[in-house]
């Protein structure tokens, strides 16, 4: 199921940065390979970005459902399906769980921002 792939993407995604941040501390070489890759033309975003797009996507997800919720009618053959309550809880409870866990990165500069493909 892709919520539970979510799920462990959420809670792993803490422990990871912090080790990626643990080995540059301590590895020279390895902070030198990060900053230029974040240097190079194609990537222009921190390394972080990449491993907190999904997070977005599960905004993503949470919005087009709400969306499909209002839109639909009663009648339509679709809206059980995105009215099911155990979905929309678990992609609200994803989100949340995943915004604590991206409290651990320091935010992006502004004009970084505007670059992120939400």
């Amino acid at each position: 199921c892709l919520l539970q792939l979510y799920q462990n993407y959420l809670n792993d995604v803490e422990h990871l940065i912090l080790d990626i941040e643990a080995a540059i501390r301590v590895n020279p070489i390895l902070d030198e390979v990060m900053r230029n890759f974040e240097a190079q033309k194609f990537c222009y975003l921190p390394f972080y970005v990449f491993l907190l797009k999904p997070m977005h996507r599960l905004l993503q997800y949470r919005v087009t459902l709400e969306r499909l919720m209002r839109h639909y009618g009663e009648t339509h053959p679709d809206a059980p399906n995105c009215r099911s309550s155990s979905s929309l809880q678990s992609v609200r409870y994803l989100l949340l769980s995943g915004i604590a866990n991206a409290n651990c990165i320091q935010p992006l500069p502004t004009e970084e921002i505007f670059y992120l493909d939400l």
